[in-house]
Parts: structure tokens; C-alpha cells; sequence
């Protein structure tokens, strides 16, 4: 019977010690294990790093926000401007644009109804404000902006806008208010 040549090698070059192969699998290991801990001072570094940095939004702006506004066939964008208000201590300043085209069904611009919902992530404090935002994309004109600065707390204020017509979500933005 004749064997494959697989199975030709004889038991003594089989359990024969390995030296360089085992060295290379102590350098293999010790390698890795560099690699390993050099990744985790970098992932905890840069995680330190965030953490200081994720807070210190000082001015931030979200949009665009896509709407149907009141009248028969309007739709446009929106765009929320929010920083911490250089007028009033622990409040927070909030702008609203927004850009609509279409047929309103009168002589002036489309219209559209918003609710910016804000809380105080820090405080607990929460509220709402309520406005109207209109404008035309062409001419591109602004005829109608809301402004608002609540007394949202001192911390991480969370705003949320939420047109009063169908629109396409867009995550709530955060802003440092000192």
C-alpha cells in the first residue's frame, strides 16, 4: 500500500522542537500586544478629547429643513441659527429663516407655521416657541423671520423645530449656553 506524501514524513521530524517558529510566535504576540495598547491611549485620548470638545458649540445651524407651507402648492426650506444670546444672561438666542416657492393663494409669500421645542439637558427645564417664517426662493427674499430668545438655563440646551405642515425630520441640535 503506498501512502500520499502527506503522510510520508516520520514521527521523529513531527514532534522535532521548532525554535524559530515558536520565536516568531512570541514576536507575532508582543507585537499585537503593542498594537493593541497603542490603540487604546489612542481611543481613550481622543475620547477625552470629545468629551471636552462635544460640549463647547457655541453657535451652531441646522437646516436645510424641508416643507410644504400654507397655500395651495408652497414648499421651500428652513434654517435654524441658535448661540447663547449676548443680551440676556442664561438664555438662549434663536433665528429661523426660511425660503418657499409656490402659489400661496394670496399676494403675499408662502407661510408657514413653526414650533421650536428647547430643553435644558443639563437642568431638566424645558419649553417651547411658536412663530410664522416666510420668504420666497426666486427672487431668493427673507420676508419673514422668527427670533426668539427663552431663558433656557445654564448647560447643554437641546432644540428641536417641528413645522406646523409635513416636513422631513432633521435630528434636535445642541448648544452650550453658559
Amino acid at each position: 500500500m503506498m501512502r500520499s506524501p502527506r503522510h510520508a514524513t516520520t514521527r521523529s521530524a513531527r514532534t522535532a522542537p521548532r525554535e524559530p517558529h515558536r520565536a516568531g510566535r512570541w514576536r507575532s504576540r508582543a507585537l499585537r500586544a503593542c498594537v493593541i495598547a497603542a490603540g487604546g491611549v489612542i481611543v481613550f485620548a481622543t475620547a477625552a478629547v470629545a468629551a471636552d470638545a462635544a460640549p463647547q458649540n457655541r453657535t451652531v445651524i441646522q437646516g436645510p429643513l424641508y416643507s410644504v407651507a400654507d397655500g395651495p402648492l408652497c414648499g421651500g426650506v428652513m434654517s435654524l441659527l441658535a448661540a447663547p444670546s449676548t443680551t440676556r444672561a442664561k438664555a438662549t438666542s434663536i433665528q429661523l429663516t426660511g425660503g418657499f416657492f409656490g402659489i400661496s393663494g394670496t399676494t403675499a409669500p408662502c407661510l408657514v407655521g413653526v414650533t421650536i421645542q428647547w430643553r435644558n439637558r443639563t437642568t431638566g427645564e424645558a419649553g417651547a416657541e411658536h412663530g410664522w417664517v416666510a420668504g420666497t426662493m426666486i427672487p431668493s427674499t427673507i420676508t419673514r423671520l422668527m427670533h426668539a430668545a427663552p431663558v433656557t438655563g445654564s448647560g447643554v440646551v437641546e432644540l428641536n423645530l417641528q413645522p406646523h405642515r409635513p416636513y422631513l425630520p432633521l435630528p434636535p441640535v445642541r448648544v452650550q449656553v453658559p
